[in-house]
């Protein structure tokens, strides 16, 4: 079963977005969707997207300009990790992340949910994660659960989907676009006399700094360079609430331009017009194209498991982005995958 959160309404349903709203003094108030909305009016105070930060240390993140998309304040700690700062208190990102998998285990174990403890779970983590999963292993445990195993991304939604080989198996080929990460993984799905599914994943690669955030940072520049004269950009820059109110005017238009051939840009604030243009899907794709082809190079895992585009019989396109028409196309051509079918699941968006 899907668990909902008590949290998230509106356009992310009831999944749980990674979004934390705390108070000056470190109390988390606001979870998800709800948390979300608050990045105009307290941007400062909410924490996301610090799956990008885990295992980094400060200065790791501050030459990759990490830390240039976000509001929230970050300071490098004595071991020169990095600590985010909310008012008077100060967090890990794995602190973050054990915080989300509390709540997350709250609220599978209330009567809207399951209704009963959760002791065991099972985590999925990007393919290249590396020791930085031990990190996550811990902090699960630490949010409550007994028994924590993991699974790569792309092999979770592939069982997720609960795809299933036609004659007794296929080769699959998953490719996950999120947030902030790319997966691949590549392996054979089997079917035993139970109708059952084994998956056995041949080869495995990923970008662990690739993925919707940056999709978004690009088209927020495009649109300050473009749509804007230099003093509404120098004031938009210089304003966390303009920034902040632009991020989210972006985002809404890149996901209508999904299913349309234009989107307004439209930024008002406080009886003032910044921003008022249309942005075309052209432009969009010019946009991220570039970032679209950083997905070849994880791809080198079909070599490392031996396996050629003819042998693969199913892709499965895991993630919001591979919604976008544009998106999609790549992947085909990236992948040289003709054959066989596409899968491109809802339950994934």
């Amino acid at each position: 079963m899907l668990i909902k959160s008590s949290e998230s309404e509106g356009s992310q349903g009831k999944a749980f977005p990674s979004f934390l709203h705390f108070d000056l003094t470190g109390r988390a108030l606001r979870y998800g969707a709800r948390a979300m909305r608050m990045r105009v009016e307290s941007a400062e105070q909410v924490i996301w997207g610090v799956k990008r930060l885990i295992g980094l240390s400060y200065n790791e993140a501050l030459g990759d300009d990490e830390f240039g998309r976000f509001a929230f304040a970050t300071q490098k700690a004595e071991d020169g990790s990095i600590l985010i700062r909310v008012g008077s208190a100060s967090f890990s990102p794995t602190d973050i992340c054990r915080m989300t998998l509390e709540k997350i285990k709250q609220d599978a174990e209330s009567p809207l949910n399951l209704g009963a403890p959760i002791r065991r779970a099972r985590l999925a983590i990007p393919a290249y994660f590396g020791i930085r999963s031990q990190e996550i292993v811990q902090e699960a445990k630490d949010a409550g659960f007994a028994e924590v195993e993991t699974i790569i991304e792309p092999c979770a939604a592939t069982f997720a989907y609960a795809i299933k080989p036609k004659e007794g198996e296929e080769y699959v080929l998953a490719l996950s676009l999120g947030a902030g990460t790319f997966e691949v993984v590549c392996g054979l799905l089997t079917r035993n006399e139970n109708d059952q599914a084994a998956f056995l994943a041949k080869g495995t690669s990923g970008h662990t700094r690739l993925g919707v955030m940056d999709f978004d940072s690009a088209i927020l520049e495009y649109v300050l360079s473009q749509k804007c004269d230099a003093p509404t950009r120098n004031s938009i820059r210089n304003n966390i609430v303009l920034k902040t109110k632009l991020i989210d005017t972006v985002e809404l238009a890149k996901i209508r331009l999904s299913s349309q051939a234009i989107a307004l840009i439209l930024l008002d604030h406080q009886g003032r017009t910044y921003i008022r243009d249309h942005l075309i899907r052209q432009e969009l794709e010019n946009v991220v194209s570039p970032i679209i082809e950083e997905c070849r190079k994880p791809l080198v895992s079909l070599d490392k498991a031996s396996m050629t585009r003819a042998e693969i019989d199913t892709v499965i396109l895991i993630g919001g982005p591979m919604h976008m028409p544009f998106v999609r196309e790549k992947m085909k051509q990236l992948v040289a995958f003709e054959n066989g079918q596409l899968v491109n699941p809802p339950c994934f968006q």
